[in-house]
């Protein structure tokens, strides 16, 4: 009977996606207090207060792609790149944040670490494309 219920529990809390960012700090706790493993939502917590951050390092990528020499022929070479990419960091985040919220990596590699590295990253990009790094 108790192990019924707790199937029951973990399924109606299967998907993390489900609760908004008001919602989650509390059902943290109150799963911690219950003794279920709150990991996948506190990777979920973290993803979305990361958001702005990535939202900024991918405008920054873009922008890198985007600001090129009219008359340069490789226009549409630049513009598969930049699709590309953005393509491999999104698909770069999925990976991670499935690692991070089944427990293979810590959760702030799978959150905030990424985030920067990427933002870093973008940041460098620009300063190139500036010539001023």
């Amino acid at each position: 009977q108790a192990n019924f219920i707790s199937k029951k529990i973990l399924n109606n809390f299967e998907d993390a996606h489900l609760f908004s960012i008001y919602d989650l700090p509390n059902l943290i706790t109150n799963l911690k207090d219950s003794g279920f493993p709150p990991r996948k939502f506190i990777v979920q917590h973290y993803s979305i207060l990361t958001k702005p951050f990535l939202f900024a390092a991918m405008s920054l990528i873009a922008a890198f792609f985007a600001v090129n020499n009219v008359r340069s022929k490789n226009n549409v070479l630049w513009f598969i790149c930049g699709i590309v990419s953005g393509l491999v960091l999104y698909i770069t985040f999925i990976i991670v944040h499935a690692f991070g919220s089944s427990g293979l990596i810590p959760i702030f590699l799978a959150t905030w670490m990424t985030t920067a590295i990427v933002l870093a990253i973008s940041i460098l990009l620009i300063f190139r494309k500036e010539g001023s790094y």
